[in-house]
């Protein structure tokens, strides 16, 4: 509420911001900072050198927080940042900016000549772009207003990283199941979790080259994605009030007993601390929307977190 008091935002760029504010970074980061503070951890519990049960549990909490959020993201993220069919008649798409800064010229003589012909007549005419099919399929066109039933309305808001994640859940919540999968006699083991692992590890050098990609676009359209007070704000509310929305909740809630292992505690508190998820660039990517912005809020955020992670 903080954010639209001062900002005013509105539409596209109010669903932008609340994505951006409150999804974090769920797992990499957090699996990193367990990794290197397994010592500290033990100091906390009070467990014996050598012993990395603690750092065990670290992981589990994440690795099952991971799941959920995986839901929520592709569910509720995807949605946020889906573009409005009103937006689409008043920007270009991502990556028109080129073509149409090289014809602009050219645009103003091919109006003047449209003016002196002839009309064509109606029944004949094509859409004039990509952004007018989309918006006439879109959900909130005329031609989508048919009533769907329950089932359809679930399916139409599942894809593919929700199906995963349900499925994770399914196949670590079942024994049986589990043991198909892990374990030293394992019978998918090799053929799928390993082959699983290595298409996981493409994500990240996939997300870099976009990163990358939309910090390379031209000046002009990249200045006018990014505002400076925009990520001014999201930053300060992801990096410096979520952790402290963080600890109003997480400390009452561990003096009373609700949160009885101090391992989930410190946990849910660099969870809160964590910047915006990366993985919410694939989704404007595939939107075709907000990838410029985003593109340079998450760079400032992760230098950003350098500082505020290891305060």
């Amino acid at each position: 509420m903080l954010l639209l008091s001062i900002f005013r935002l509105k539409g596209d760029d109010l669903r932008y911001v609340v994505a951006c504010s409150g999804f974090g970074h769920t797992t990499s980061i957090e699996l990193l900072m367990i990794a290197s503070l397994t010592e500290v951890l033990q100091l906390v519990t009070g467990e014996p050198a050598g012993d990395d049960s603690a750092a065990t549990r670290a992981v589990s909490y994440i690795l099952i927080y991971t799941i959920f959020i995986t839901i929520f993201r592709w569910t509720i993220a995807y949605g946020l940042l889906e573009p409005s069919p009103d937006s689409l008649d008043h920007a270009p798409l991502e990556g028109e900016y080129e073509l149409t800064h090289q014809h602009q010229e050219d645009d103003g003589d091919e109006e003047e000549r449209e003016d002196s012909e002839e009309t064509p007549k109606s029944g004949g005419s094509t859409p004039r772009s990509a952004r007018d099919t989309l918006k006439k399929y879109s959900r909130s066109s005329p031609e989508a207003h048919v009533k769907l039933s329950f089932g359809d309305k679930l399916k139409a808001s599942l894809n593919t990283p929700v199906y995963v994640a349900l499925f994770s859940l399914l196949v670590g919540s079942i024994p049986p199941v589990k043991g198909l999968f892990f374990g030293e006699n394992a019978i998918f083991y090799d053929s799928v979790v390993k082959a699983t692992e290595g298409c996981g590890r493409a994500v990240y050098p996939i997300v870099i080259v976009i990163l990358g990609f939309n910090l390379g676009m031209p000046k002009e359209q990249f200045q006018s994605h990014a505002s400076k007070t925009e990520m001014a704000g999201v930053t300060i509310t992801r990096l410096i009030l979520m952790p402290l929305i963080g600890m109003a909740l997480v400390m009452p809630l561990f003096n009373a007993g609700v949160i009885y292992d101090s391992v989930m505690a410190f946990v849910i508190m660099v969870e809160f601390s964590a910047p915006t998820a990366i993985n919410l660039l694939v989704i404007a990517a595939l939107h075709q929307s907000h990838e410029a912005r985003m593109s340079k809020l998450l760079l400032v955020q992760y230098v950003a977190g350098i500082f505020t992670l290891t305060a």
